[in-house]
């Protein structure tokens, strides 16, 4: 993630955190053993490698023409053991 977005959500580098993304059919899918790195990327977003993070999304977000997983489109929180942070 960015350095300032670090910043705001009140992260340092190499912090361990869980990744979670909550879907409207209100199963909570979640990943942990994250470590919060800064990259030069767009505020609001970070990244994650796949197919590890594959269990983020739910199988009915995909595009629906080719039905293939939508994921680089997908919201999560990041929970560090303190109240939730979104990103």
């Amino acid at each position: 993630m960015c350095a300032q977005d670090m910043a705001a959500a009140g992260l340092h580098e190499g912090q361990e955190i869980t990744l979670v993304s909550d879907f409207e059919d209100g199963k909570r899918r979640e990943l942990g053993g994250f470590s919060v790195r800064a990259h030069n990327l767009p505020r609001g977003t970070i990244g994650a490698y796949y197919p590890e993070a594959n269990t983020l999304i739910s199988i009915d977000h995909h595009d629906e023409l080719s039905t293939t997983p939508a994921s680089k489109a997908i919201p999560v929180r990041i929970e560090t053991g303190q109240p939730s942070k979104s990103i």
